[in-house]
């Protein structure tokens, strides 16, 4: 039998400062997904998103053992990795029981590398959904985390799991992002004239193209039906009052017919929304 777990999903601050004025500052889009089906599993989320603490590395750390995690799930680039390992070891010095899994596209392309110079005791690789809910099952138990693909993990002092990254089918299947646990209103982007509230909307995950800089090369394409997403766009607009929205898709547009539809609907909708997108 499962045990509610505790654990706090961490955005690490792009800096070791005190938290200043920035000119954008995205949605942790991806921590608000990873929440939603933790949650959906029965265990309790925090999210903590670095870039909005006050008095750097050290703050944050405190933050983050104060809740009393049985486990904590810390996302970052490379340009972060430092940051990010700085962060689990300064957690594990608190709290040597605390145990920390780390995931993203650093972490992804360099799972045995990171976990042993981060000396996290966990990565996942790939995709974390149904990685973490696997995870938090085993952990509640107190078992070994085996046959989880796309998780890499210390055992007994052992190196042992799969470095096959974790995919996901039907995106579906997915709740909508826990935006609930985030602070909506402090997501902003001003390069780009948007100084009110910006959310996200993720619409398909990966790319057919091999770019060899990128993280999502290779991982073919995968579509959420154009009704789940207007029924998300619903939620975002009517129920949390955000009319800005960046696409966070990997290769939004590779798909014209499927775009067309889309846009076709929220202007038949009436959102009176702006919306922006990476391609």
């Amino acid at each position: 039998m499962n045990v509610k777990m505790k654990i706090v999903l961490v955005k690490p601050p792009s800096s070791d400062n005190v938290h200043p004025a920035k000119g954008t500052i995205r949605i942790p889009i991806s921590l608000a997904y990873l929440a939603a089906v933790c949650e959906h599993a029965g265990h309790e989320v925090v999210i903590i998103d670095g870039e909005l603490v006050d008095g750097g590395i050290e703050s944050i750390v405190r933050s983050i053992a104060a809740e009393s995690p049985n486990l904590v799930g810390i996302t970052g680039t490379t340009v972060l990795f430092p940051i990010v390992s700085r962060m689990t070891k300064d957690l594990h010095e608190i709290d040597k029981t605390i145990k920390v899994i780390l995931g993203g596209p650093h972490v992804s392309a360099m799972p045995v590398e990171s976990i042993k110079v981060s000396g996290a005791d966990y990565i996942c690789i790939g995709e974390g959904e149904e990685v973490l809910v696997r995870l938090l099952n085993a952990v509640s138990q107190s078992k070994e985390p085996d046959n989880i693909q796309g998780l890499l993990y210390l055992w007994n002092n052992a190196l042992r799991g799969s470095t096959t990254p974790a995919k996901i089918a039907d995106l579906d299947l997915f709740p909508f992002p826990a935006r609930h646990l985030l602070d909506l209103k402090a997501y902003y982007d001003l390069p780009r004239g948007i100084s009110t509230p910006q959310d996200a909307l993720v619409s398909s995950r990966g790319c057919s193209y091999r770019c060899a800089f990128c993280a999502s090369a290779g991982t073919g394409v995968r579509f959420r039906s154009i009704d789940h997403i207007m029924s998300e766009l619903d939620e975002i607009v009517f129920k949390y009052g955000t009319r800005n929205i960046i696409m966070m898709d990997d290769t939004f547009t590779i798909n014209k017919e499927r775009v067309n539809a889309f846009c076709k609907r929220v202007i038949e909708g009436e959102y009176n929304i702006t919306f922006n997108m990476q391609t």
